[in-house]
């Protein structure tokens, strides 16, 4: 499992706007002022935008809110997942 500093560096790989809440306990990252990845914690844990990946496909566990959870996900399963949601964002936009 990736910790959060690994993470955080496969997410300053893309063009990202990075911001702490809950006074620097979380990380969130936003892709044309959508929010794309929430609560990415000192656990591991965090969670990608997935609503839109749902309507198309069935590749993720999307949860009641929307988000895809990336705590067991590798740096490969990440990249795939940020591509694709990024990619629609750019479709959308």
């Amino acid at each position: 499992m990736l910790t959060l500093d690994q993470k955080k560096k496969i997410f300053r790989t893309y063009p990202l706007d990075e911001y702490e809440t809950l006074k620097g306990e979380r990380v969130n990252y936003k892709y044309k002022n959508k929010v794309v990845v929430i609560e990415l914690t000192h656990t591991g844990n965090g969670y990608v935008w997935g609503r839109d990946i749902a309507e198309y496909s069935k590749k993720y566990d999307v949860d009641e809110r929307g988000w895809i959870k990336i705590k067991a996900f590798t740096e490969e399963e990440i990249r795939l997942l940020l591509n694709e949601v990024l990619k629609y964002r750019d479709k959308i936009s």
